[in-house]
């Protein structure tokens, strides 16, 4: 895991309590917002923030919309 990443909702949720929590499949780049299908369920992935998702290249699932 690099900075900014995390292994679990609740560390995440800490680091950004006012900035959505996403779920980013490190593979492909694209990260998913909780409550969806894929959020926590990639092979490789890992708990952000979205604003250090964005600022890491990552974006969001095309057919998702941000809560």
């Amino acid at each position: 895991m690099t900075a900014g990443e995390f292994a679990s909702d609740q560390q995440a949720r800490a680091r950004c309590p006012t900035d959505p929590v996403v779920w980013v499949n490190t593979r492909s780049r694209v990260y998913h917002f909780a409550d969806t299908h894929n959020y926590g369920h990639t092979k490789e992935g890992a708990y952000m923030c979205e604003a250090d998702a964005k600022a890491a290249g990552d974006r969001a699932a095309m057919n998702e919309h941000h809560p």
